[in-house]
């Protein structure tokens, strides 16, 4: 494999398993009970720049398809599967990629060189579609990575696709769990855990999903509106888009709407986790405590495995003042993620503001140990002499 800028892809061939899981029929947007149309309030936003369609997302230049296209069909690769020459390709064409925070369309990654983890889906699934190459997508979670800002934490987790061979197909009275392939990613870190398997209509809200993040953190609420809105009618059942739409009401001022949408996840979904955290930290920002508290009390019912759940709400108990809740919550992150500098980071803040110095300290100390980012150790460094020289007697070196 070829590195570049520290960024491989990466091939896992995956044996064939017996056994299988169902997943239920994802409700069109124009069916009733979707939900999705009463959600909307188009008159509220200004429609903003052309929006993507989804079959741009996927559709390569007429040059792009003819290279790949050649290499494809190249009778000195005949003896290849033809997940492996997609595979093979891309690992050509990412060789120089640099890994961006920003969502491209395939057409775009290719010229411009660059894209996160879901461009690199994207990417794969352009060329896969061309040569009728099946693709399956998984959503992974990542120790330690995190997208945070002030008042959102979008959650750390990113799709990858995995090119599925052919030959992999169950034999007469056999069920297969998991089909034959090559899974195609950045960073492999070893740490990743998969989530779960992911339609194809989610996938693709996803796209607009983190287009809409990015508006967002560009304060243009009109198109990240507009983009959210495509999340929703793309897939009406993801908790995700509806946990966003919320925020885009919120940054936009309308916080009744916003807290209209939660309402409704709340009922919508079986495990509303994105929507309780992020409900909370509304309810918490108007001094509701009471009400913050009861959804506290439902969200840590669940057992959920995501770090970013349980780190969000104890950053926001703690925000709240609420100490020993805050600590309570970010030990259940640090469990999960105990890689992750933030969250160490964290619960030093959280024991600053209990009084307890010597546990600051120690969090501030281990932070330090585990980020991998130089700028961060330094920050944490810099924290713990700080507040060593201030409360220890004794001279106390940095860790």
């Amino acid at each position: 494999m070829r590195y570049a800028f520290g960024f491989t892809l990466w091939a896992v061939l995956i044996q064939l398993l017996s056994s299988c899981e169902s997943v239920p029929a994802v409700k069109s947007a124009t069916e009733p009970g979707s939900g999705v149309p009463g959600l909307l309030h188009d008159n509220l936003f200004v429609s903003s720049a052309a929006i993507p369609e989804p079959s741009a997302i996927h559709t390569l230049s007429s040059q792009q398809q003819v290279d790949f296209l050649n290499y494809f069909h190249d009778h000195r690769r005949s003896h290849l599967k033809p997940h492996q020459r997609v595979y093979n390709y891309l690992d050509n064409v990412t060789d120089g990629f640099s890994y961006d925070k920003a969502t491209l369309t395939a057409s775009r990654a290719m010229v411009e060189g660059e894209g996160n983890c879901l461009t690199l889906a994207i990417l794969t699934t352009a060329l896969a579609e061309l040569v009728g190459v099946e693709v399956e997508y998984q959503l992974v979670e990542t120790d330690p990575v995190y997208l945070v800002s002030e008042t959102t934490l979008v959650r750390g987790v990113h799709i990858r696709s995995k090119l599925i061979d052919v030959d992999s197909h169950a034999r007469p009275g056999e069920f297969l769990l998991s089909r034959g392939g090559t899974i195609v990613d950045y960073f492999p870190s070893g740490r990743e855990r998969f989530v779960s398997n992911v339609k194809f209509q989610n996938y693709v809200s996803r796209f607009y999903q983190n287009l809409a993040a990015e508006a967002l953190d560009l304060k243009n609420t009109d198109q990240a509106y507009e983009l959210v809105k495509q999340a929703l009618l793309a897939d009406p059942q993801s908790e995700e888009a509806w946990n966003l739409l919320a925020v885009v009401y919120r940054r936009a001022g309308h916080e009744e709407l916003a807290e209209e949408v939660y309402r409704l996840g709340l009922a919508q979904f079986d495990s509303p986790l994105s929507i309780l955290t992020n409900y909370r930290l509304l309810l918490t920002a108007q001094g509701r405590t009471a009400e913050a508290q009861q959804l506290l009390t439902r969200l840590e019912t669940y057992d959920s495995l995501s770090p970013h759940i349980w780190y969000l709400a104890g950053m926001g108990a703690l925000e709240a003042g609420q100490i020993d809740d805050s600590v309570r919550l970010l030990q259940r992150a640090l469990q999960l993620a105990p890689f992750s500098d933030r969250v160490h980071f964290a619960l030093a803040r959280a024991y600053i503001a209990r009084g307890d110095h010597e546990q600051s300290l120690r969090y501030l100390a281990s932070a330090s140990e585990v980020s991998a980012r130089p700028s961060a150790r330094n920050l944490y460094q810099q924290k713990y002499q700080n507040l060593a020289s201030h409360y220890r007697k004794e001279p106390t070196t940095s860790p």
